[in-house]
C-alpha cells in the first residue's frame, strides 16, 4: 500500500541514527522491536544502551536471559564511563555473578561510579570500607562514602546510615538520628518509583522501628528529618543558566 507504520518508520530512522526515540514512539514499539532499536545503538557505542541491553538479557522478559551476554554488553558500558553500569558491573564482580569474582576490582568500579557522584556507587563503595571487602576496613572513610550518599538523598545511603546510627557502627548509636534517616529513606524510595513490594517493605521496617521509640523521640526524629530534607533538596536544587 505504500504506506510505512510508525514502528517500522522508527526502527529505520534509529538504525540510521536520525532520531531519538521519543516516549510515544517507544510506546509504539513492540517489546522486541524496542530490544532491537537498543541493540544497534549499543552496537554503535552507545554506553546507556549498552547498559540496557544487559538489563534486557538479566531480566530475560522481552528476551531469554543471557547472563554471560549481559555481563559483556554491562562491561563494555562501565569501561565507557557509563556509572549504573559501573555499580552493576561492581556488583556483580563483587559476587561472581556471571564473572569471575574479584573484590578488589569490584571496589574499583564503585569508586569510578562515585567519582561520578553516583549514590549506589558511593554506598556500595563506604559499605565496602565498612565491611573490609576488597580494600582495608576504615570506618572513617566508610562513614564519608555513606553520608555523602545520604546527602544526595539516595535511598541506599539513606538506609545504611540509618542502620548505622541504629546499631552503632561507626557512629554513636542514637535511635532518634537512626530513625529520622529511616524516614528519609522511605520518601527516597517512594520518589524512586521503587516495585511496590520494596516500598511496603521499608513501611513495614519504618513502623516496626516506631514500636520501640517514645513519643517524644518519634517528634524529635520527624523534626530532624524534615530538616535533613530540606537541606537535600537545596543541595540538590537545579541550578539554572545563571548559576541561581
Amino acid at each position: 500500500m505504500g504506506i510505512v507504520s510508525k514502528t517500522a518508520r522508527v526502527v529505520i530512522l534509529v538504525a540510521f541514527g536520525a532520531l531519538a526515540l521519543t516516549a510515544q514512539d517507544k510506546q509504539a514499539l513492540s517489546g522486541e522491536a524496542l530490544f532491537q532499536l537498543e541493540k544497534t545503538k549499543a552496537a554503535s557505542g552507545d554506553r546507556e544502551a549498552q547498559f540496557r541491553m544487559a538489563k534486557y538479557l538479566l531480566e530475560g522478559k522481552v528476551v531469554g536471559r543471557d547472563p554471560a551476554a549481559a555481563q559483556e554488553w554491562l562491561k563494555k558500558s562501565a569501561e565507557l564511563g557509563y556509572p549504573e553500569a559501573q555499580v552493576l558491573h561492581g556488583k556483580n564482580t563483587m559476587f561472581g555473578w556471571g564473572t569471575q569474582r574479584n573484590a578488589k576490582a569490584a571496589v574499583a568500579w564503585f569508586r569510578k561510579a562515585a567519582d561520578q557522584a553516583n549514590g549506589e556507587g558511593q554506598a556500595m563503595l563506604g559499605i565496602c570500607y565498612l565491611e573490609g571487602v576488597g580494600v582495608e576496613r576504615d570506618n572513617k572513610q566508610a562513614l564519608a562514602w555513606i553520608k555523602i550518599s545520604a546527602d544526595q538523598g539516595h535511598p541506599m545511603g539513606l538506609m545504611v546510615l540509618s542502620g548505622l546510627y541504629k546499631k552503632g557502627m561507626a557512629v554513636g548509636k542514637d535511635n532518634v538520628e537512626a530513625y529520622a534517616y529511616l524516614m528519609l529513606a522511605v520518601t527516597a524510595v517512594q520518589k524512586s518509583l521503587a516495585e511496590p513490594n520494596e516500598i511496603e517493605g521499608i513501611r513495614q521496617l519504618l513502623l516496626q522501628f516506631e514500636k520501640d521509640l517514645t513519643e517524644t523521640e518519634k517528634a524529635e526524629g520527624k523534626s530532624r528529618a524534615q530538616k535533613y530534607q530540606a537541606s537535600v533538596d537545596a543541595r540538590n536544587k537545579p541550578v539554572d543558566e545563571k548559576g541561581r
